[in-house]
């Protein structure tokens, strides 16, 4: 238990991109299609990659410049441990941009993921559910829990790890962990979580007294071409042919969906 206590998810707090005012895209009437096909420029892949850049270090500066005094669950399981020191300490940082800007992409494709499937089924008994812990500087949110039994956790991947997943019949290592220490803090911590304020946006308290997890669910959603390792776009599309044949997909729309629910969490205490 000792690597569930040293480092432990960054919340995503949720800062959401900003689009233009709708009415910034409608041209007044009064022009006519000549006038504007000698005022405007086209869309250009190089600026909008400039306009990533910015935006992107405009947001993860301030969310570092926020005092960071929790860890979390991604971090037990996704970050090194030198990453975690940074932020807890409020490391300045040469460049708040993100190194790989698909990156931001990515992030919003995997919130409107999870959001869809909260949003569209009757099966969770509560969702986004906040665990705030002031006394081990935790703070982290599960996904989903149905009854008192289930915590379960929405994932986002490549098709090349998803394919992997399959084959393996098992989620991965580090989604387990991530998994495993929700479960943790829920069997140790309940109480004070329970207590703890938390703001509507970052989600809800847990709403039981008491939990028994019994299983831990892993949803894998397969939708990420963006950050494939395929040398070509024709690889990348071959590997999701190869995939839907596997699985049957014209039986199975849902083919890009599956699940592992068979995990009891009580032996890795």
């Amino acid at each position: 238990m000792s690597d569930l206590n040293s480092t432990i998810e960054f919340l995503e707090e949720g800062c959401e991109i900003q689009n233009p005012p709708t009415d910034s895209w409608v041209l007044p009437a009064e022009k006519t299609i000549e006038e504007v096909d000698n005022n405007i420029s086209l869309f250009d892949i190089q600026e909008f990659g400039r306009e990533l850049y910015e935006k992107s270090a405009k947001k993860n500066k301030a969310r570092a410049l926020r005092p960071n005094q929790n860890i979390t669950g991604y971090d037990i399981a996704h970050s090194c441990i030198q990453s975690v020191l940074f932020k807890l300490r409020n490391t300045p940082i040469r460049n708040y941009a993100d190194s790989w800007l698909p990156i931001f992409m990515r992030t919003e494709v995997g919130s409107a993921v999870h959001n869809f499937i909260q949003g569209n089924t009757k099966q969770f008994s509560e969702t986004e559910v906040n665990l705030r812990v002031p006394s081990i500087g935790f703070y982290g949110k599960i996904d989903y829990l149905v009854g008192n039994s289930v915590l379960g956790e929405i994932k986002t991947c490549t098709y090349e790890d998803y394919r992997s997943i399959l084959n393996k019949q098992q989620p991965r290592d580090k989604d387990f962990l991530q998994a495993f220490t929700y479960y943790y803090i829920l069997k140790n911590h309940l109480a004070e979580a329970r207590e703890a304020e938390v703001s509507k946006r970052c989600g809800e308290k847990p709403h039981l007294e008491t939990y028994d997890i019994k299983r831990l669910q892993f949803l894998y959603i397969s939708h990420d071409l963006i950050s494939s390792q395929a040398e070509s776009y024709s690889e990348m599309m071959e590997a999701v042919r190869q995939l839907k044949r596997n699985l049957d997909s014209k039986k199975n729309p849902f083919f890009f969906i599956t699940s592992f629910d068979t995990i009891n969490p009580v032996p890795f205490i």
